[in-house]
């Protein structure tokens, strides 16, 4: 069912409480479905509130946390505000990432589809470089995101754990 992370290692994290690979999955699916039409994100966010509710913090506005016009809005924002709800893991954030995702990403869902209607007919496998596939706009930007989020998060706990 899951696209973005392991639904096994997302079962047994619920089962051993471990909030930090749980807000990570969270996190995967928001940047995996940015626009939120394929439902995992809800999903997730439904399991954690029957299964974990304890996970959900108080919503906390952070210090260096921005708020911009709807005009300035773009993708670099969107993920920013994954990334502060990661650090503040409030459901009332949820609601306005949702809403700049399906603004900043509607290109992307639109790519999504139109993908998804050439798998339904057969084709044949193109002898494209990945230069050439990045270069026409075939690159998979999701994976890309999820990839920025990883070393963030990586080098954030590094960091705490260093500095104690």
């Amino acid at each position: 069912m899951f696209r973005t992370f392991d639904e096994k290692a997302f079962r047994q994290a619920i089962n051993d409480k471990d909030f930090f690979r749980l807000k990570i999955s969270m996190v995967s699916a928001m940047l995996g479905d940015p626009t939120f039409e394929h439902g995992e994100a809800e999903y997730v966010l439904k399991t954690l509130e029957e299964q974990v509710p304890e996970i959900f913090e108080k919503y906390v506005k952070l210090g260096y946390e921005e708020e911009l016009e709807r005009s300035a809005w773009d993708k670099r924002y969107f993920t920013k505000l994954v990334y502060w709800f990661q650090e503040n893991f409030a459901k009332e954030r949820v609601p306005y990432i949702k809403e700049v995702g399906q603004v900043v990403h509607r290109d992307t869902a639109e790519q999504y589809k139109r993908s998804m209607m050439q798998e339904e007919t057969p084709k044949v496998r193109s002898k494209e470089t990945k230069a050439q596939r990045v270069e026409n706009g075939n690159f998979p930007i999701a994976k890309a995101v999820l990839a920025v989020v990883a070393l963030v998060i990586v080098v954030r706990v590094l960091f705490k754990a260093l500095l104690g």
